[in-house]
């Protein structure tokens, strides 16, 4: 199971990066039509609508473009304020919910939420399991990892109030579908990485 595991979350990791990679003409194009004057784009009735960018092309650098457009324009306005304890728990249940909806049959077919939730699974499990080779590293990835896909799951009105507290939150909420990438891939490498068993003879030697 264990092995099976890694080979998913390996496999689901380069199908991600991968979709990114090929669709990135076709995002960029989408981001330019919707990105505004500021980027010398014409201004239209739809600009800084990306929600079609972030559905289809969620992994593709003009997606974490869009991403740092949406959080700028609305950390201009937002009061600096960071979520209590009560909204975390909402945050989680939002995740949870967001994680069941965000897979589909159309490419990419897992979105970045749903791609974070496996990936802090899958640290979970190698932290759990017998036999890792890497559980530092696990517990580490769950901590930091959780910590850095917070911004990207918080609604932007509310992730624009915690970048005007702690500036670095801008990069992760923009680099959100990049840090669910990192999460699978960690996931992928402390579940594959098992510890060298210990023979009898080993106390001999």
């Amino acid at each position: 199971m264990r092995f099976l595991l890694f080979v998913g979350l390996l496999v689901l990791t380069v199908l991600l990066f991968a979709h990114g990679l090929f669709t990135a003409e076709q995002a960029e194009a989408e981001y330019l039509a919707h990105a505004g004057p500021e980027t010398g784009a014409p201004s239209t009735p739809a600009s800084y609508d990306f929600n079609r960018l972030l559905r289809e092309y969620p992994y593709a650098e003009a997606a974490v473009k869009a991403r740092r457009t949406m959080i700028e324009r609305a950390a201009q306005d937002a009061p600096a304020a960071l979520p209590d304890a009560e909204r975390l728990k909402t945050v989680a249940r939002d995740m949870v919910d967001m994680a069941r909806g965000g897979v589909s049959e159309k490419p990419p077919f897992v979105m970045p939420v749903t791609a974070a939730c496996l990936g802090l699974a899958g640290l979970l499990l190698a932290l759990l399991m017998p036999g890792t080779r890497f559980r530092g590293l696990a517990l580490l990835g769950v901590l930091f990892g959780a910590a850095a896909a917070l911004p990207g799951v918080l609604a932007v009105d509310d992730a624009a109030s915690l970048v005007k507290s702690f500036e670095p939150a801008k990069h992760l909420y923009a680099r959100f579908p990049h840090v669910a990438e990192g999460l699978l891939l960690l996931a992928a490498v402390t579940l594959g990485a098992r510890a060298r068993r210990r023979r009898p003879d080993d106390d001999d030697r």
